[in-house]
């Protein structure tokens, strides 16, 4: 079976969503804080490397936020309304394939 096709469409993609400043030696790291008074569900703190969520969230909600602050991460060029289109069909595709969080 040949799989090249496959190999050039993860290069592919892999170069125009990833820029050079994603692929550091630096972690991501996500820390669940209540964000009310930031009106906001979680934001992306570009300055330490970190994901904020609020834990307050519905499951499916949860799931779309951590993938939104990725993608925030990884593309900060990209305005809101793009960065919402590609957050919700991956939490989508997440989701349908029963991803689900399990808490320790």
């Amino acid at each position: 079976m040949n799989f090249e096709h496959l190999y050039k469409a993860r290069n592919l993609i892999t170069k125009w969503i990833v820029p050079v400043s994603m692929k550091p030696k630096r972690k991501l790291k996500v820390i669940e804080v209540k964000l009310g008074r930031e009106k906001a569900v979680g934001i992306a703190d570009y300055e330490n490397f970190n994901i904020l969520v609020d834990p307050r969230q519905k499951p499916y909600e949860y799931l779309n936020t951590m993938v939104h602050e990725l993608i925030h991460h990884m593309s900060p060029s990209w305005d809101e309304s793009r960065v919402n289109w590609w957050a919700n069909r991956i939490s989508r595709f997440l989701w349908s394939h029963n991803y689900r969080q399990v808490k320790q």
